[in-house]
């Protein structure tokens, strides 16, 4: 049952471990697309 109980923390970490890796590139996506700002008109 410990075993179980290690294996699922690992994983946990691991969960952890790539949604702040995903949280890091979301704002780098976020500053970058921020320098494209649309202001509602197609003609400019």
């Amino acid at each position: 049952m410990s075993a179980t109980v290690e294996e699922m923390s690992a994983q946990v970490e691991q969960v952890v471990a790539s949604a702040q890796g995903l949280d890091g590139m979301a704002q780098e996506l976020q500053a970058a697309v921020a320098a494209f700002a649309l202001n509602g008109s197609a003609n400019e």
